[in-house]
């Protein structure tokens, strides 16, 4: 193929032709073109798509009946172990004086 042949000049030179436009272009610096480049995604894109999926959109609107309810039981169960707290220090303090002070340690 006479495309590929070194022309004399170059071959007497001892050096090859030119490459073609395309490599001259990419070892230039500029980055070749990929079919299967996928631009990323801005900061804006990210923040609103999801507010445009209904699973989102549910999932926001329970939490916070979700974090009302929580934060509710939390005090009751605190209010509750407060409760049994007293109730086993006063039954300690009942044994403690039906054994008329003997072997508290047990």
């Amino acid at each position: 193929a006479p495309s590929q042949q070194v022309p004399a000049a170059a071959a007497a030179a001892g050096t090859q032709a030119a490459p073609p436009t395309g490599a001259s272009k990419a070892l230039e610096g500029a980055a070749p073109q990929n079919p299967f480049d996928v631009p990323r995604p801005t900061w804006q894109q990210i923040l609103i798509v999801p507010l445009g999926s209904p699973v989102f959109v549910c999932c926001l609107l329970l939490l916070g009946p979700v974090l009302y309810y929580g934060h509710r039981a939390d005090l009751r169960f605190e209010a509750e172990n407060a409760r049994l707290r007293e109730e086993r220090l006063a039954s300690r303090r009942r044994r403690r004086s039906e054994q008329g002070g003997a072997d508290v340690d047990a």
